[in-house]
């Protein structure tokens, strides 16, 4: 399952405009950048990515349980900027800082929240 998940991140990362493995910048024009990827599987693989993400539980009742037929995990990326005001909070002399955040969405349902590592932002 590791290397499915690195291949997963791997993807969330060709879609930034900097490396999260590091410093570079993947690319600064949109259109190199990856827009989306596609993985199909079977419930033996759903579930253990579930499972990996802390959201699977066959007994807790607001968890994911054993995939049903045609389930699907969709990994959205969202990309914030945020300023940093310079010289008299002049919005034009601000700094940009890039922040990147993932929704995860299982069968239509959010579970990002249930992500142990994830917060409520």
């Amino acid at each position: 399952l590791y290397p499915f998940m690195m291949e997963i991140l791997r993807h969330l990362n060709k879609a930034t405009k900097y490396s999260v493995f590091d410093s570079t910048s993947n690319s600064s024009k949109n259109e190199d950048r990856e827009q989306i990827a596609v993985f199909s599987g079977h419930d033996t693989v759903i579930a253990p990515v579930l499972s990996a993400l802390g959201v699977f539980s066959k007994d807790h009742p607001q968890l994911c349980k054993w995939p049903q037929y045609a389930s699907r995990i969709v990994f959205e990326l969202y990309e914030r900027k945020r300023h940093r005001m310079n010289n008299m909070r002049r919005r034009r002399n601000s700094e940009v800082r890039i922040e990147y955040g993932v929704r995860v969405v299982y069968n239509g349902l959010d579970v990002t929240t249930f992500i142990p590592t994830c917060g409520e932002e």
